[in-house]
């Protein structure tokens, strides 16, 4: 199957394991295009990420906040453009982010669904659905919640959205 993006019309890769590869062509966006669209996101992009009621990150290869939405924003208490840049542990007020170490950097984050999830669908370009999650946020207040983390690879970068259920 050729993935091609939609955008531009560049086919960015071929999946070989796929019976009949140059028969199908999954539409997608690159790499080149999703940057453009979500470094210089409108607010029509933001009004979209808005519509998600849990937070949402738009992460780069290198584990950076590019965008995020409302619900994201007012968990990191920073602004808009602040937010750029950080690390989903940050943004999202983990206790572990906390640490000196920061985000991602402690034995105990080897186990975080989030960055995990992430990783995974940068590296493998899969989604990863809403895989249950045992969170340490301020943001809970203490409440018993899990959390649902879902990662989708969009060109090189992914989206990283979480679903709150109050058990």
């Amino acid at each position: 199957m050729q993935h091609k993006c939609a955008w531009c019309g560049k086919i960015s890769g071929t999946d070989h394991q796929v019976e009949h590869p140059a028969r199908l062509i999954s539409h997608g966006i690159c790499s080149n295009c999703a940057r453009k669209m979500f470094e210089t996101m409108s607010e029509p992009m933001q009004e979209f990420l808005d519509r998600f009621p849990g937070p949402v990150l738009v992460m780069d290869p290198e584990e950076n906040v590019l965008a995020a939405n409302r619900k994201a924003i007012e968990i990191s208490a920073v602004t808009p453009d602040q937010i750029r840049g950080m690390k989903c542990g940050n943004v999202l007020k983990c206790q572990q982010a906390e640490e000196p170490e920061g985000c991602g950097r402690r034995d105990k984050c080897r186990s975080c669904i989030m960055l995990q999830a992430m990783r995974y669908s940068h590296s493998t370009g899969l989604p990863k659905t809403r895989i249950p999650a045992s969170p340490e946020f301020e943001w809970l207040d203490d409440r018993r919640t899990v959390i649902y983390v879902s990662s989708e690879k969009i060109g090189d970068l992914v989206i990283l959205t979480l679903e709150e259920s109050t058990t």
